[in-house]
């Protein structure tokens, strides 16, 4: 299934990229790295060895900073980081929330994963690598697709199918992201890429805020 989904950074908005790729920066510079066996590098005495030319950084504006925190970011999607939202995030493990991806419209109703469904989704798609040749950008789609899957609970205030059951009538969760990857495959490519980009940005801010809650409910 060719999903047409975006790549590499799997939706993630640019001001949180920006901030991640500088906090790698920093750990890099502070880890010394052992040389790979086969490829010291020896300077010759007729050509003295140079040192690599300063990469300037540029400056992050007040304006990017502010944009870049997570509750910031929440209100781009429409949701207002309060105590109900932090009660479900401590208690449930996930927050509900609708977002709208074509204004007025059309809205989805998302829930960020549980560290259990992320390691459904490693297994997914592990069976798929085992059974499908891909390339690395298929991969990536695929996954992302998965997530998307377990993550995307109604279309237009429908769900997204009705949930399947299992023998003791439980809602079996594989089965259920199953059928919704299924229908989430029909769906127009453009309108994919805007929900993995929202999905991921709700998910990576909720991540944030997860590690100081009570902080940003003072802050809010």
């Amino acid at each position: 299934m060719n999903s047409g989904a975006v790549r590499g950074s799997m939706g993630i908005p640019p001001e949180i990229q920006e901030a991640a790729e500088r906090a790698r920066q920093t750990s890099n510079q502070n880890v010394k790295k052992a040389p790979e066996p086969g490829f010291e590098q020896v300077a010759s005495e007729a050509e003295p060895a140079t040192q690599p030319t300063p990469v300037p950084v540029p400056e992050v504006t007040d304006q990017q900073a502010e944009a870049a925190k997570p509750v910031e970011i929440l209100k781009k999607l429409g949701i207002e980081f309060n105590d109900e939202v932090f009660q479900s995030l401590l208690f449930k493990g996930f927050v509900e929330h609708k977002v709208e991806i074509v204004k007025g419209r059309f809205e989805v109703k998302f829930k960020t994963l549980t560290t259990d469904e992320y390691d459904l989704v490693d297994e997914l798609l592990a069976k798929e690598v085992q059974d499908t040749s891909m390339t690395n950008d298929g991969f990536n789609s695929r996954r992302a697709m998965w997530i998307l899957a377990f993550g995307t609970l109604e279309l237009a205030g429908k769900p997204v199918c009705k949930p399947v059951l299992s023998k003791d009538k439980q809602v079996d969760v594989v089965e259920t992201a199953k059928l919704r990857r299924q229908v989430l495959g029909k769906m127009a490519p453009a309108v994919i890429n805007i929900m993995i980009q929202k999905h991921g940005a709700m998910t990576v801010a909720i991540n944030m805020i997860s590690t100081d809650p009570e902080e940003h409910i003072k802050n809010s």
